[in-house]
């Protein structure tokens, strides 16, 4: 049996870095509630997912290109 080790680790940033972790959060969180209202509950290829509301996403939330392709499989699985 595979055992797996888990670490709680706390990050010492400055209030800047503070301010950008949490944005980016807010902005990955109101994502992802975006997506699951706007995408049909029949759509369910992530591709399919993306062609529909990718640049829209990416543009609404100011999220990098990576950050809205999680946000697209999270908000569409919900």
């Amino acid at each position: 049996m595979e055992q797996i080790l888990t670490v709680c680790i706390g990050l010492e940033t400055t209030d800047e870095q503070y301010r950008a972790l949490t944005d980016t959060a807010v902005a990955f969180a109101d994502a992802c509630s975006w997506i699951n209202e706007t995408v049909n509950p029949r759509l369910t290829n992530r591709n399919s997912i993306q062609a529909v509301c990718y640049r829209e996403a990416k543009a609404k939330f100011g999220l990098t290109a990576n950050h809205v392709v999680l946000a697209l499989c999270q908000g569409s699985s919900q």
